[in-house]
């Protein structure tokens, strides 16, 4: 297993120094997103906190629900899960990771391998990446998971 928290830290340095217009125009627009990515053959998708806060074990219930592709600007993509942060869970097929993007979020379509995600997480800076844990994204009373 090869983990390359080096290659965050490079992609984020190229975003603040280099990439101009290309990276304030790619920023436009974005949010916050707190969530599970998972990576395997053919797929990057991002479940969002909101869709699986109610679940005893949000991160379990991520793992087999539909989601966004994932997408990065500016620059080149990195290789997932590393891009995700150094500590990752491993389901045989399957890695994930909880997160907090900063990211823009496309508007309904068909998006990814062979169109299957309905949107598209477009992916400006990341905020954290670690391997999920049981409590992350439950709502707090009176507090929304997302």
């Amino acid at each position: 297993m090869r983990i390359h928290a080096a290659g965050l830290l490079a992609l984020a340095a190229l975003a603040a120094l280099g990439c101009g217009g290309a990276a304030r125009r790619a920023a436009a627009g974005a949010r916050e997103y707190r969530g599970f990515y998972w990576a395997a053959f053919e797929e990057q998708r991002f479940v969002p906190c909101d869709s699986v806060a109610a679940a005893p074990v949000p991160w379990r219930a991520s793992a087999v629900r539909p989601g966004w592709w994932v997408t990065w600007a500016p620059g080149p993509e990195p290789e997932a899960p590393e891009a995700a942060g150094p500590d990752f869970r491993d389901l045989g097929h399957l890695r994930g990771s909880y997160v907090r993007w900063r990211a823009v979020l496309s508007p309904p379509g068909r998006y990814g391998h062979m169109g299957v995600s309905p949107r598209e997480l477009r992916v400006v800076e990341a905020l954290e990446g670690r391997a999920p844990a049981d409590a992350d994204c439950r709502a707090a009373p009176g507090r929304p998971a997302g």
